[in-house]
């Protein structure tokens, strides 16, 4: 029976037409419609507008544990150098220069804790006057945007003391003293009488300059610091630091992440004020103890909590209300 319907020309063209039109509507059963599409597009959109915000959490997440780990190792750091030196880097430091023809060299204290951070090369170019300009991986935050690859940038800021001249670097007032200004002072762990566990030492700033980078006015034409500038009680520091004012309503700007996209900052009076923590971590900085714990601090912070914070000895600080006693609630 098969072979007569094979050779009948008129079956043979039937069963080629019945074939045709299966394809056709197995073809046209298995294609979407438009309104179809449509919605299945829709459907993704909305699934990655609810996925995304996760994503970037958790992105967040581990880039905030990396600054967390970065300020914990400048805080190991800090801990060497106390050991090795009977006392704490100065924010700005005089060291000889191997050319006794040529000034002083100036050092901040990012370059004097290189060398317990294991970049003893860089410290050692510094050590001889010269400048590498390098980045350096542990002074960069990667929620940083402001930072690059190519120079010393840094994220990190080191608590200062209270905003001023260098007449007002006490170690009552903050840890990371004016030593280029005053050899002598000086600030250990003893002189920390309100608990390491309880001053910040270091903190973010995405307006910081280079960690090399000298951010003090107290200088005459000739790159030296000009002892009668600094007798009119006329200089300023903003950098690689962190301050706190003397006052109950500091000035717009000095709060923790105020005004923190400025870049618009010319002045020593403008980048003075603008020396206090900041981030592009959601709502707060990541900050170091004396003690080497690390919190992260909401920006809406008290002011007179964060003047405590930053001074090691707050009832013989410069600090308004020197009788305010924190309390772990309080940030």
């Amino acid at each position: 029976m098969a072979d007569v319907i094979s050779t009948n020309p008129q079956c043979s063209a039937l069963l080629d037409e019945l074939g045709r039109k299966e394809q056709s509507m197995s073809k046209k059963k298995s294609a979407f419609t438009l309104i179809e599409l449509l919605v299945v597009i829709a459907i993704i959109g909305i699934l990655l507008a609810l996925l995304l915000p996760a994503v970037q959490s958790v992105r967040e997440s581990a880039r905030r544990v990396t600054c967390a780990n970065n300020i914990r190792q400048l805080a190991i750091a800090n801990f060497g150098y106390e050991e090795r030196m009977d006392r704490y880097p100065g924010a700005f430091e005089k060291w000889p220069n191997p050319n006794p023809a040529e000034p002083p060299l100036l050092f901040t204290w990012s370059i004097l804790l290189l060398n317990d951070i294991e970049q003893s090369a860089a410290y050692e170019f510094y050590l001889k006057g010269e400048e590498p300009d390098e980045r350096v991986a542990t002074f960069i935050c990667p929620t940083d945007p402001t930072v690059t690859k190519e120079n010393a940038q840094t994220s990190y800021i080191a608590n200062h003391g209270v905003h001023g001249t260098c007449w007002d670097d006490l170690p009552s007032n903050g840890p990371f003293l004016n030593r280029a200004a005053h050899p002598n002072q000086q600030c250990k762990s003893r002189d920390v009488r309100d608990g390491l566990d309880s001053t910040v030492f270091l903190s973010e700033n995405i307006q910081a300059l280079k960690f090399d980078e000298f951010g003090w006015n107290g200088f005459n034409d000739d790159g030296e610091i000009d002892p009668s500038f600094l007798a009119e009680k006329s200089d300023l520091k903003w950098n690689p630091i962190f301050q706190w004012f003397a006052l109950t309503n500091p000035p717009f700007g000095a709060r923790i992440n105020e005004d923190k996209f400025n870049e618009a900052m010319t002045t020593p009076v403008e980048k003075a004020i603008r020396a206090r923590p900041s981030s592009c971590h959601p709502a707060g900085v990541v900050i170091a103890f004396g003690s080497g714990r690390i919190k992260f601090i909401q920006d809406s912070i008290d002011y007179v909590v964060y003047q405590q914070l930053c001074t090691p000895y707050g009832a013989g600080s410069a600090m308004p209300n020197k009788m305010y006693v924190v309390d772990g609630d309080d940030y």
